[in-house]
Formats: C-alpha cells, structure tokens, sequence
C-alpha cells in the first residue's frame, strides 16, 4: 500500500446485532409482576381525617405513611429527605371510597385542551398539584433503604 492510499474498513454490523438480541429478551424476567409491583410510593403526612388513621394499625395524626411498603415514621422524631425533582400536573382523582384511593390519572399541568375535556366530562380533577420526588434517607437503626416520591 501507498503512503497516500487509504484503507477502507468494512461496516460493522456488531452494534445492530447486539441491539437486536436484547429486543428478543424484552420484558424477560417480568412475567409475574402485576400494577401492584410498580406503584410508586407515596409519602404522606397524616391528619386527623386521614383513612390511614383508622384502616392501619399504629397509625396515629403526625405521622409518615409510606403508601406502597404501608411503614409509619414518626412526625415527632422527624425524616430526612432528600430532594430530587419537581414537577406540576393536574391530579385526577376518583371519588373518595371508589377506586385504589390513589390517582386515577396525571395530566400535565401545561395542557390546556385535555383539562377542558375532563372538565366537560365532569371528571374530578384537583387544581395544580405539586409534587416532590425524594430520596427517603433511613434512620441507620431502623432498616433498610426505600425509594419515595
């Protein structure tokens, strides 16, 4: 070959190959996992009214309720969190009594035409919702390490 000459590499499929078997083995590993294994938790502050105080046993005003693992943290004793995201939507919510007690549906909060549509259709919807993502950090003597939002 010639110092100016150039060498031309054949194309490489490897890339395309290796994208190709992991799309065979989509979803592997999931076939047993139901709605249940992918709710995201919430973290509430308990009031007085809140049915946790009467339906889970421990559970008294002041306290944190993990939605998902059902865990109770002490207002008193306090939490530490740590913040990760925000984001604003409009919550749909079922009547109370009906439904998991958790959202029916979140929309964004910036579209306007899908809320005049639910407004019509006299679906409950509450106003601009706030929600904070966090990172629950454990108390080191209580347990282990658990995701919130």
């Amino acid at each position: 070959m010639a110092k100016t000459d150039v060498a031309v590499k054949a194309p490489s499929t490897t890339a395309l190959a290796l994208v190709s078997s992991l799309e065979q083995d989509a979803g592997a590993g999931l076939e047993h996992m139901d709605k249940d294994d992918f709710a995201l938790p919430f973290l509430r502050l308990l009031a007085s009214n809140s049915p946790e105080v009467s339906d889970v046993e421990g559970a008294r005003p002041g306290m944190f309720y993990n939605s998902v693992t059902g865990q109770l943290h002490d207002g008193k004793e306090g939490i530490t969190v740590v913040p990760v995201a925000y984001q604003r939507v409009y919550v749909e919510w079922a009547p109370r009594g009906s439904g998991t007690g958790g959202p029916a549906s979140i929309h964004p909060a910036n579209n306007v035409s899908l809320l005049s549509i639910l407004c019509d259709l006299d679906i409950m919807i509450q106003d601009v919702t706030a929600v904070d993502y966090h990172i629950l950090i454990p108390d080191k003597n209580k347990g282990s390490f658990r995701p919130l939002s």
